[in-house]
Formats: structure tokens, sequence, C-alpha cells
């Protein structure tokens, strides 16, 4: 007992000096691996938050274009990549079509060169007097009556080998087969639904916005698409510069990538309204608790500065503060959680300063 009471004394001997003094306790701390960017004087509107919904910029329900009995169909969940079989239809007709085809054109390929063998001996013997002239005609036009018979044929047995061809329905894109409307065995007529197949590699996010948000937004605008889960920057693809009478708001197709997942909700954050110059950091710099929000700056000797703010507007990436900040200021966007006041820190990147959406002043 008595070596274990002047074993915690000596421990207690050795921790007090750290203890009464927590900055020599911090500078002990090994530096902080961060990212930094600058704040920086930036233009931004005041926004407004719309809802969105991701879906495939490439859904489509392929149907059958020919009639006949289904033998087979992709089942739900296959992924197919374009080009190949979704459902299989029976061909047996059509082989049989393709036969009689190809025998029609034989038949009218061997009367042909016969016909023409005919004419040139006729007209042989024309030039000798040896036969008539309207002989000669006759078998001309008898020629040349084949010759377009045959064509005729030939085009019905390219007809039939395409119909042959559709017998086999394939995917027009790359996608996942996500619902299945026939099972094998049922007769199927042109045009009717055979499977609904999706690209979920190919997606967008279409939002319904307010048209007070037009004057503000253009094609290749860079916006804010956030959930629950996630927050990124993308890009306005496109917009429909027509409003709905009812609900006085119009279309927009936003770019997504895989991140998202068909139907799911997001929103999106819009420009409503004129922009002013203030100071802005990226959303990541941000550190938000139950009572404050703050950022940690990068101070002499490279350690941590804790600075609470004030956010005002944000658009994309970027957002506008008020605190003990000022222009060129590295902030620390990566790396910030399980930062001390007073930490030093070892910056291995600087983010450029065009990150972000809106313009500089």
């Amino acid at each position: 007992m008595n070596a274990f009471i002047r074993f915690s004394i000596a421990s207690l001997c050795l921790i007090g000096p750290l203890l009464s003094n927590p900055t020599q306790a911090q500078q002990q701390r090994p530096p902080a691996a961060v990212e930094v960017a600058e704040a920086q004087i930036r233009n931004i509107a005041p926004t407004v938050w719309v809802p969105g919904t991701v879906i495939s910029r490439q859904d489509s329900n392929i149907a059958a274009e020919i009639t006949g009995n289904l033998l087979w169909v992709a089942e739900v969940g296959d992924a197919v990549a374009k080009g190949e079989p979704l459902a299989r239809l029976n061909d047996r007709i059509w082989q049989l079509q393709l036969q009689n085809d190809q025998a029609n054109v034989a038949r009218l390929k061997a009367n042909l060169e016969f016909l023409a063998r005919q004419v040139s001996r006729n007209e042989s013997l024309v030039k000798a007097n040896n036969t008539s002239k309207s002989e000669t005609e006759r078998l001309i036009m008898e020629r040349d009556t084949t010759l377009q018979q045959l064509r005729a044929a030939e085009v019905a047995l390219a007809r039939t080998r395409y119909d042959l061809e559709r017998t086999q329905v394939v995917a027009p894109f790359d996608g996942v087969v996500v619902a299945r409307n026939h099972q094998p065995g049922e007769h199927i007529s042109t045009g009717e639904t055979l499977v609904r197949l999706t690209n979920t590699d190919n997606l967008e996010i279409r939002a319904q916005a307010p048209l007070s948000t037009l004057r503000f937004l253009s094609r290749n605008a860079e916006v804010a698409v956030r959930n629950p889960h996630a927050t990124q920057v993308s890009t306005v693809r496109s917009l429909v510069p027509v409003g709905d009478e009812r609900s006085r708001m119009l279309e927009l197709r936003i770019v997504a990538d895989n991140t998202w997942v068909i139907g799911e909700a997001v929103q999106v954050e819009l420009p409503n309204g004129e922009q002013q110059a203030s100071l802005t950091v990226p959303r990541d710099a941000l550190v938000l608790r139950e009572r404050e929000v703050y950022v940690y700056k990068v101070g002499p000797e490279d350690k941590a500065e804790r600075v609470v703010v004030r956010t005002g507007d944000g658009y994309g990436s970027r957002i506008a503060i008020t605190g003990n900040l000022k222009e060129g200021d590295l902030v620390i966007v990566r790396g910030a959680e399980r930062l001390q006041e007073g930490q030093t820190v070892n910056i291995l990147k600087q983010h450029a300063a065009t990150d972000g959406l809106a313009s500089n002043s």
C-alpha cells in the first residue's frame, strides 16, 4: 500500500504542471493536418431553398415492335448494357417468311438472267432480219418487269429480316430493369410495354422554382443541392423560362452525380435577389454547435484561433459571415472538428481562390 501511495504521488507530481499550464499541454499536441481557404469578399445574393427530385435522364418504357408470343423477358433488377436483349418473342413465323422471301428473290433473279439472255439473242437476230422487232420489244418489257419484281422482292426480304431482328427487344441504353409488365407465354401486341429500363448512372435533378428567381438564374449557374445526409455544388443544365399559370413556378434541370439516388427528395438553393458584397467563407469552414457557430483561422505561428461568427446569405459553397475576420484570412475547411484553441496546424492544401459560386466583387 505504501508503494502504491508513493507511485500515485509521483504521478501527480508529473501531471500537475501540465494541468496548471494548459497552454503547455496544447503545445505538446502534435500539429493537426488541415486544409484551408481564404476568407473573401464576394457578391452574395439572398437565396431561397426549393424542393427537387432526383430523376434519370434515361428512363423508358420499352415496348414490343411486333406481335408475337413472349418467350423470355429480363428479370427486375437485371443490369443490361446497350444492345443486350431485354425480351425475346417467338420468331418461327418470321423464319418461315424469311425462307419464302429468299426463294422468291432467287426465282426472280433466275428469270431475270434468262430474259436478259433472250433479249440479247433477239437483238442479234433483229440485226440479221431473222426475227421481228416486236418480239424483242416484248422480251425487253418482260425483262424490265421482272427487274422491278426482283427489287420489290428484295425489299420484302429486307423487311422480313428487320421484323426478325425485332423479335429480340434490345436495350437502347445501359440501365437496370425496374419493372416487368409481361410474363413469358403471354401474347404481345405491337406497342405493348414489356419492361421499364432506367439508367442509374445518368442522373439529374428536377426542381420547381418561383418565377421571381428567373431573372437571377442562367444556364450553367452553380447552385447548392442538399438533403439531410449530404450537400454539394451542382450546375443548372437547363431551365424552362415559362411559368405554370396555377403554381407560378418554372422548371429547372440540374446536373447530378451518383451521390444521389433516383426518386430521392432534395432541396436546391437558388438566388432570389440582388447581390451584395459580403465577407464569405466556404460552408465547410463552419463548425456548428448547439449555442454558437464558429470557424478556426490560422493565426501567428500557424496556431488555430477560434472565431465566433454569425452567418448571413449563402450561395453554393460559400456563405456570408460577420465576425473577427478580414479578407485574406486563412480559415480551416478540413480538420477543424477536433481542433483545440491554440493548437498548431500543418497546412496540407490551400483551396483555390475561385472555389465557390458567386463572382468576385
